[in-house]
């Protein structure tokens, strides 16, 4: 009488467990993992161009020795493909750092080599969609390089995509030309074969994106302060290296917030490690649940943290900062905080960071649990301006 109950209770944790682990697969990536599609985006933008170009002048040559209706054909899609190219990699440079970008490059690629397969079909040559073992190879370089987007949800859709696009192609093909009965030096159609075909692109997919999946667990893992679960220094730098790069490209203002604890070495004598590492729990908390999803924090080192505000200037950190403040000096523990903007205050990492220190260190010095900007506006004067605002 009781394995019912016990089993049904199985049955709900293991649904319950399977469709979190959906949920989180079908979530955006951490922004500190998409980061790193980004330079994989613009590898993929640059080969796919030099791949077409050098299918122009492949295509050009052979329309130039054999000038044929069929390749003429394959000249004209080559060059409109080359255009299709060279608008993705526009499209690349100027959004790169927008996650919709991998899934429309992603499924725009295996749906060209879907298109050229189809125009075989529509121009008298289905055997060479149904058999050509190059144009079919081609689909594997397309599913590899949609891991280099870092998202796994790029690989599982785009990739499936193309299985379908392709199985499609060739049944299209199969029921308008009986491709078992027609005519090929590229050998006989096998049904078989093709199912092997189609269950070969499907674990091409799978593959691609349990990769993803890993690499995405290691990086969290190398990226990530075990403590608070924030992106650990290294891991920051980096980061605020390439926003730092694609502020001074377009000419954005960006702004960096260094908060320090107050009398944190005083806290941890008192109270002991184990409640001071609980602390810095909250703290890091706290700082995640209080800003934009754009915006990104870490620890820096020891009670030290740092925020990076992209496309944001100084005054509006600052009042962001002392928002800040406020909610954390609700708790158990106050901080002192110095803001520095690019490029007002330094036109790399290392002098913005070195000006939001010192900063920080003016408003220790002026009396703690305190914002400090361009200024030198302490909080008195930030609740001052607001106010008047309001």
């Amino acid at each position: 009488m009781e394995r019912t109950p016990t089993n049904a209770r199985r049955r709900s944790l293991s649904l319950r467990a399977l469709r979190d682990g959906w949920s989180r697969f079908w979530s955006a990536p951490d922004p500190l993992l998409l980061h790193h599609g980004e330079s994989g985006e613009l590898t993929v933008a640059n080969v796919r161009l030099l791949v077409v170009g050098a299918l122009v002048v492949f295509t050009a040559l052979q329309l130039f020795q054999a000038p044929s209706a069929a390749n003429r054909m394959s000249a004209y899609m080559a060059a409109a493909i080359f255009v299709i190219a060279i608008g993705l990699y526009s499209m690349t440079r100027r959004h790169l750092n927008r996650p919709w970008l991998g899934f429309v490059t992603s499924i725009v690629d295996v749906s060209l080599i879907s298109a050229v397969l189809l125009m075989f079909t529509l121009t008298g040559r289905p055997d060479v969609a149904a058999n050509s073992r190059l144009l079919f190879a081609v689909y594997f370089i397309a599913i590899g390089a949609m891991a280099l987007r870092n998202d796994p949800r790029i690989c599982a859709l785009a990739g499936l995509l193309g299985v379908l696009q392709y199985g499609a192609v060739v049944a299209y093909a199969d029921i308008q030309w009986d491709l078992a009965n027609y005519p090929s030096e590229l050998g006989a159609f096998d049904l078989t074969s093709h199912y092997g075909r189609l269950l070969l692109l499907t674990c091409a997919v799978f593959l691609s994106t349990t990769a993803v999946l890993r690499t995405e667990r290691l990086r969290w893992l190398a990226a990530k302060d075990p403590l608070t679960l924030l992106m650990n220094r290294g891991t920051f730098d980096e980061r605020m290296q390439a926003e730092v790069a694609r502020a001074m490209r377009h000419g954005h203002p960006l702004s960096v917030a260094l908060i320090d604890i107050d009398h944190f070495k005083k806290f941890n004598d008192t109270y002991g490690h184990i409640v001071g590492d609980e602390v810095l729990r909250v703290l890091g908390d706290m700082l995640t649940k209080s800003l934009r999803q754009s915006d990104l924090v870490a620890r820096y080192g020891g009670e030290e943290f740092i925020v990076l505000f992209p496309e944001t200037p100084s005054a509006n950190a600052v009042y962001k900062a002392e928002d800040l403040r406020q909610t954390i000096e609700h708790s158990s523990v106050t901080v002192s905080i110095g803001v520095a903007e690019l490029p007002a205050d330094g036109t790399d990492t290392r002098a913005v960071i070195d000006c939001a220190d010192q900063r920080m260190y003016q408003a220790k010095r002026a009396g703690r649990n305190r914002v400090v900007g361009s200024n030198g506006e302490a909080t008195v004067k930030i609740e001052q301006h607001t106010a008047s605002d309001r």
